[in-house]
């Protein structure tokens, strides 16, 4: 196990090294650093989580709320779409199908590289978080932002895997979370998510 994960991050770390080569957003990202360099931290913090804080703003609602998440869940999906063949593991997982590995074993592998490729995101949650303890909000936001925080990492999944029905049911447990937490209903939230979890993987004919 250790000895994939170890080729698993080695591969993602030369094809995503080879990405940014070719990218600009690199350069973008320094700027906006530079940028908010004489700011306090806490408005740091803030100016980076604003995508996930305004889901939390009290000036919408229930409808603009859900379609909100719905977005947040697809751009995270697309996220790591557009990183599949990094994510992957290359051409190695073709010859690490004919081992001994459990499945088991191969998702927390893959769990593992897709987290790493969610850094960024990762800060993005992180800042959000931090903001609601500091400005002391209530509970049910930042319970919302780990509905928010799973339900992309299983469209993540979903994606990574074409699994079209486990997508379309996480987003619409997204729309329904988020409308519950605008008719403060944050037990309906735990219950939409619970009744949302990803389905046991379907067998697969062999060929």
């Amino acid at each position: 196990m250790g000895r994939l994960l170890g080729y698993r991050l080695r591969w993602f770390a030369l094809s995503t090294a080879r990405l940014l080569l070719r990218r600009w957003q690199a350069v973008v990202l320094i700027v906006c650093l530079s940028a908010s360099a004489n700011s306090s931290a806490l408005g740091n913090l803030e100016t980076l989580a604003h995508p996930l804080l305004a889901l939390l703003a009290p000036v919408h609602g229930a409808f603009w709320r859900g379609a909100y998440m719905v977005g947040l869940l697809a751009a995270c999906g697309w996220w790591a779409g557009m990183q599949r063949a990094q994510i992957e593991g290359g051409p190695f997982m073709a010859f690490v199908g004919a081992l001994p590995f459990a499945p088991r074993q191969l998702r927390r592998v893959h769990l593992a590289v897709l987290l790493l490729a969610d850094s960024p995101l990762l800060f993005l949650l992180a800042g959000a978080l931090l903001s609601t303890v500091a400005h002391q909000a209530p509970w049910a936001h930042m319970l919302l932002l780990g509905v928010l925080a799973l339900l992309a990492l299983v469209v993540q999944v979903a994606v990574l895997e074409r699994r079209l029905d486990h997508l379309l049911a996480a987003l619409a447990v997204g729309f329904g979370a988020a409308c519950g937490f605008e008719l403060r209903a944050a037990p309906a939230i735990l219950l939409l998510l619970a009744v949302g979890a990803e389905a046991p993987p379907r067998r697969r004919r062999a060929c």
